[in-house]
């Protein structure tokens, strides 16, 4: 666990495509993004390298030649707040891909074969605040007292105003509310308020190799690891949450909303 904020001269690389519309929903979904996003990011990878960060591969699959994200064919799978990672032993490896390539968002694994995330942010943001106070929290590292919020693995901060964070990733979305109450509570009792509860902010610790598509081959494993004891969820990202003083009583923040 790295408790500070990296910084590491990137005076040489470039700014996000199309910065000014970083803000606007449709900035994740515009398909003609995904080329600039795909430079944005291959220029970043030898970087993220020297900093421990294997970004995952590029590939192609659509007729507009779109890139997306390709895993490699095994990761290591480990304790929360990292994710359980399955692969069909019989069945011999086989390229897919996870998501359209996006300027905020990017998929690699660290020096030691696990697979995480990595969230563009803006420095000095109340996001950046907060993911820098979860990373002094040590129970979010411990599996004994893991309260179901994703932490954050390192903060980088590079140039041009913006942090990358890096997380562990956790593919499957879903409900799941003793988790998410526990969540909840421990957020609070960091002063943080979430403000953005929802389904596609909740994700289990669990990936596998199947892909999506195959969900007749997927399905009966995602069903078995929910009903296991080793089934954990959390809640993530704070673009929209704030954090108000500790100590700070609850009743106060909340006339505050």
């Amino acid at each position: 666990m790295d408790t500070s904020t990296k910084e590491i001269s990137t005076d040489l690389l470039p700014d996000l495509p199309n910065r000014k519309d970083f803000d606007a929903q449709w900035y994740l979904t515009d398909a003609h993004h995904a080329f600039d996003a795909q430079r944005f990011w291959t220029a970043y990878r030898p970087w993220l390298m020297k900093c421990g960060y294997t970004l995952f591969d590029l590939g192609s699959v659509w007729e507009n030649g779109a890139p997306f994200w390709i895993p490699p064919s095994t990761a290591v799978s480990a304790s929360v707040p990292y994710a359980l990672y399955h692969r069909d032993e019989d069945a011999p490896p086989a390229t897919w891909h996870i998501m359209s390539v996006q300027a905020r968002f990017a998929y690699g694994q660290d020096s030691q074969g696990r697979n995480i995330a990595i969230k563009v942010i803006k420095s000095e943001s109340e996001e950046e605040h907060i993911y820098n106070h979860l990373l002094k929290c040590p129970e979010l590292f411990c599996t004994e007292t893991f309260p179901n919020v994703l932490p954050p693995l390192h903060v980088l901060r590079i140039s041009h105003q913006l942090s990358f964070v890096i997380m562990p990733i956790r593919p499957e979305i879903v409900d799941f509310i003793t988790d998410l109450l526990r969540g909840l509570m421990f957020l609070h009792e960091q002063r943080i308020a979430h403000r953005d509860i929802a389904d596609c902010n909740i994700m289990v610790n669990y990936v596998s190799a199947i892909p999506f598509k195959k969900y007749d081959a997927l399905g009966p494993l995602l069903k078995r690891h929910r009903s296991s004891s080793q089934a954990r969820y959390c809640l993530f990202d704070y673009n929209l949450s704030i954090q108000f003083p500790l100590g700070m009583p609850i009743e106060t923040i909340a006339r505050l909303q």
